[in-house]
């Protein structure tokens, strides 16, 4: 969907786990490889309250890659 709409700012609003259980996937890791994309983590800058990453999108089938920002509240 990020890819689909060509979007370039990703807000998170959740923890990754809450109460022992997983809120939404960590893809954001150092490199995650999926069928269609590669996502890999540029720089990451944490905050007090928030974290902000550069993502850097690769799509497989088209061999195109672009720049997203993501915050994570």
């Amino acid at each position: 969907m990020i890819d689909d709409y060509e979007r370039q700012l990703l807000l998170i609003r959740c923890r990754d786990k809450e109460n022992g259980t997983e809120k939404c996937a960590k893809y954001w890791d150092e490199k995650y490889k999926m069928e269609k994309y590669i996502i890999k983590i540029k720089s990451e800058e944490k905050k007090e309250t928030y974290i902000i990453r550069e993502i850097i999108l690769y799509n497989n089938s088209s061999k195109k890659q672009r720049k997203i920002q993501q915050i994570h509240f």
